[in-house]
């Protein structure tokens, strides 16, 4: 989808009790885990599933 349709989505939900985040990673398909550099992605959800719900973490690093 493109990335206006998910900021689109996104900002449905900013009302919402839901934590929902959108991060954009430009030059990427939607198949970013078979791409070279997927390792980033993969960090990026481990440390979200690690991080307790509504964290100000920054998680892009």
């Amino acid at each position: 989808m493109p990335p206006a349709v998910i900021r689109s989505n996104a900002k449905k939900y900013r009302n919402s009790e839901a934590l929902t985040e959108v991060y954009d990673f430009p030059d990427r398909s939607h198949f970013t885990g078979g791409e070279p550099g997927w390792e980033a992605g993969g960090r990026l959800r481990a440390r979200m599933g690690a991080e307790p719900r509504g964290s100000a973490a920054d998680l892009t690093r």
